[in-house]
């Protein structure tokens, strides 16, 4: 049971973190494509690990589940602190542009509508 929430919570995490985290039409349609891909290859491999000569625990599976679900939360917990650390970076900069809150999100806006990406665009914002 517990498994199942983990791996429900963390499949909302990515469906929309992901997306609300890259800016640019082409770059975000790529890299939701690969993420799908990535997903679904993910999904049928792992099952394969579940043999039936391991029944009925099925210990190895179990391993092999809890070791990438704790890999994936190392995953998830340097990604969110390489976006403060990169939020924080682009606040000094804009600051030191010598630009106010308002301007820097009104240019932000600006840049997306140049369908610029978010590593193009200061003024971008990653959300967590």
């Amino acid at each position: 049971m517990s498994l199942a929430l983990v791996h429900i919570a963390k499949g909302v995490v990515i469906w929309t973190l992901v997306p609300s985290n890259i800016a640019g039409r082409t770059k975000k349609s790529v890299t939701s494509t690969v993420l799908f891909v990535a997903y679904c290859a993910g999904n049928s491999i792992g099952a394969q690990v579940f043999r039936a000569q391991d029944a009925p625990l099925y210990i190895p599976a179990i391993v092999v589940c809890s070791t990438m679900y704790g890999l994936e939360i190392v995953i998830m917990i340097c990604w969110r602190a390489y976006y403060m650390w990169e939020n924080k970076r682009r606040d000094k900069a804009v600051e030191a542009m010598g630009l106010t809150k308002q301007e820097a999100e009104h240019q932000g806006r600006l840049n997306a509508e140049m369908d610029m990406t978010d590593y193009e665009n200061i003024h971008f914002r990653y959300s967590m």
